[in-house]
Formats: C-alpha cells, structure tokens, sequence
C-alpha cells in the first residue's frame, strides 16, 4: 500500500495501549519519561521478512512491440527497419506527387501498388497532380508488430508536416493550399513470414526468386521470368502495406 493510503491517525496495536495507560497510572505521562513502543520478536520478524521480499521483487519488463520479431529473427534492427521505413515514406511521397508510382514499386506491396495505382489514375484522367511540398518528418516509431496470416508486420506512427495541395494541367490549385500543416499517420508494413534480416541488421537485402533462387530485379513484382511463380517485393524485404489516418484508427 502507497504511503498516502495508510488509515489516517495512524494505527496503534492493542498491546501498545496498555503499556501507555499503565505509564499514565505511574505518572509516567511527562514526555521525558515516555519510552518508544516495544514490538514483539514474532511482529519484527514478520516485519523484516515482507520488506525483504519487497526489495527483492523486480519490477516488471517492459514489453516491446518487436519483441515476438526478434524472438523468431535475432538479427533484426529496430533503428535500420526505421531508416527503411523513412527512405519508403520520402519515395513512396516523391513518387505519388508525380502521378507514377513505378520508381517506389520496390517500397510496396502488390495489393498496395494496385490500390494506391488507381488512385492515381483518376488523377491521370484528369490531368491533376496531387503535391507535397516541403515534406519534413518530425518523428518516426513502431506502435505495435507481430504476425498475421501469412506475414509478419510493423506499424509505425509517422508524425510530419508539409503543404497538400492539388493542382491541375494548367498549374492551378483545385484541392488544398500551399499552407504547411503537420499530420499524423500510421503506415503498417509486412514481409512473409520465414524471411529473416541479414547479419548487417538487414542493410543489404539478396533478391532472389523464393522459388527457384533465379537473381530477380529490385523492385520487380509479378512473375519469376525463368519459373514463372508469382513473386512480390514482400518475399525478400519489408513493404508497405496500409496508411491508416488517426481517426480511421480510432474507429477500429
């Protein structure tokens, strides 16, 4: 029990009361004369042995989110995957503003790529350009990771500022402003299960086809061109899977 949840007024043993009535019978009542309250070897010892119990309890660990990561990949890196997760989020941004997801392929899964693809082409069909300008992160770290279906994931909250704004063929601004805001979102990435972080912590990453171990392309999603099995960037690294805004989290 906290020090301040102690019943106030303190409590005073029975056996304490009586040595102080019989000291005030004797006269004994004049604060010189009082002596400290005796305690009985059994309550001492009692004493004694709950505060070294409670001196020799530790405090409880600390869970991390990538601990159920770590347990199954040893080598794996909080502080690179972060940087990864950093470089994905300039290109993949980069990329969209450009209306051509193409050179951040190799940051994505296919489910994403699509996704995010026909998103894009909406703008494509209209000749509008969606724009981030003066993009700057402010902060990046994993929320929560483990194992789901056939992957393993990490979500990381992602805290930036920059200006959204789209503009049209002409250059003119149809949605947003130029004004900076900051913003908040959580980008959740995935790799299959079984892949395991290099010995560098996972700065250099082997491209080869999971199926036949044929040399693949960085980047390259659809099939092996020597056996033609379906592959993704998923089989070798970690990719980005889903952005989810705050509110849409709150939701869940």
């Amino acid at each position: 029990m906290a020090k301040n949840n102690y019943p106030q007024g303190g409590f005073v043993p029975s056996s304490q009361k009586n040595r102080r009535e019989e000291e005030n019978r004797r006269g004994g009542d004049r604060r010189g004369d009082r002596k400290p309250p005796q305690r009985d070897e059994e309550e001492v010892e009692e004493y004694s042995r709950q505060s070294s119990s409670l001196k020799k309890t530790p405090p409880p660990a600390k869970k991390s989110p990538v601990d159920e990561i770590k347990q199954k990949d040893p080598n794996f890196s909080e502080k690179v995957f972060l940087d990864k997760a950093q470089t994905a989020f300039f290109h993949i941004q980069r990329a969209w503003s450009k209306n051509d997801l193409e050179p951040a392929r190799q940051y994505l899964s296919e489910a994403n790529f699509q996704r995010m693809d026909m998103q894009l082409e909406e703008y494509r069909e209209k000749g509008w350009f969606n724009k981030s300008e003066d993009l700057v992160i402010g902060g990046i770290r994993i929320i929560d990771a483990g194992v789901e279906g056939e992957h393993d994931f990490i979500t990381v909250e992602v805290r930036a500022s920059m200006a959204d704004f789209t503009i049209d063929s002409r250059g003119k601004i149809v949605e947003g402003s130029k004004q900076i805001e900051p913003f908040r979102e959580f980008w959740t990435f995935v790799r299959k299960q079984g892949i395991k972080t290099s010995k560098d912590g996972g700065r250099t990453v082997a491209h080869n086809c999971p199926n036949c171990g044929a040399p693949t392309k960085p980047g390259q999603s659809a099939h092996c061109e020597y056996c033609d099995s379906v592959i993704t960037s998923a089989d070798f690294d970690w990719v980005m899977d889903t952005i989810t805004q705050p509110e849409e989290e709150e939701n869940w």
